[in-house]
């Protein structure tokens, strides 16, 4: 198993970047990493990571693993299709976003309470708004960036 066996997989925009290619969405300011790991001597998976270039968090609940066995390209081509996607649309804070103003993000954050992970409004700090959307429902509401 090498990189280039992980490299036929992906999309031709996926740079690599010593042992990991990744891919940087200019829309939604996150970034796609895949990146071939050991389990033990028999097993090599590829995990694929969604990042939060602004707050340069890991959402973990977009974070898969597939392990390289049987099939494991055409398994590998969904976690990566779906991470995509979520990295080209970032949540919009509906209470600071003004109609024909500028889009507030939200970005995402970690619960220091509950470890969870969360959007939360970028002018948290400025505004002091507190509105969030869970990461399971942040593209549900119609308010996209």
């Amino acid at each position: 198993m090498n990189l280039n066996n992980v490299r036929n997989c992906l999309d031709r925009r996926f740079q690599l970047d010593g042992d990991v290619y990744t891919w940087k969405s200019t829309v939604g300011k996150f970034a796609v990493t895949v990146v071939l790991w050991r389990i033990n001597a028999e097993t090599n998976c590829v995990r694929v990571a969604v990042s939060d270039c602004l707050t340069d968090l890991e959402v973990d609940q977009w974070t898969h693993s597939v392990r390289c066995t049987d099939n494991w390209r055409e398994r590998l081509q969904e976690p990566v299709g779906k991470a995509m996607i979520r990295a080209q649309h970032r949540p919009i804070c509906s209470s600071c976003t003004q109609p024909g103003g500028d889009l507030v993000p939200m970005l995402v954050r970690t619960s220091a309470k509950h470890k969870s992970q969360f959007f939360g409004c970028a002018n948290y700090r400025k505004t002091d708004c507190r509105h969030t959307v869970s990461i399971d429902h942040a593209f549900e509401d119609t308010a996209e960036a």
